[in-house]
């Protein structure tokens, strides 16, 4: 999968572990949608391409908002193009 997928999942997977919560417990808080822990764990590895749906779902299941998400993803995003950059 694309490093961003990679990417959006490492930060879910950093806030989930910094909230004590299981994958399982994320899997539960996805209420009638019903992600199971399986699905959780391949968001958070990058190996699934999720929809703006799913990460809004996701976000929800960890209690976290719109605009602290932007914030966190906007730093890694310029992290990740500054990598790219270097690399090149």
């Amino acid at each position: 999968m694309s490093d961003f997928l990679k990417l959006v999942g490492e930060q879910l997977r950093i806030i989930r572990l910094s909230k004590g919560l299981s994958q399982e417990e994320v899997a539960e808080r996805t209420g009638k949608l019903g992600f199971s822990k399986g699905r959780v764990s391949n968001i958070e590895h990058g190996q699934s391409n999720i929809t703006l749906s799913t990460l809004e779902t996701i976000m929800k299941a960890l209690d976290i908002t719109p605009l602290r998400s932007y914030l966190i993803f906007k730093n890694y995003l310029a992290l990740l193009i500054l990598r790219r950059k270097t690399s090149c």
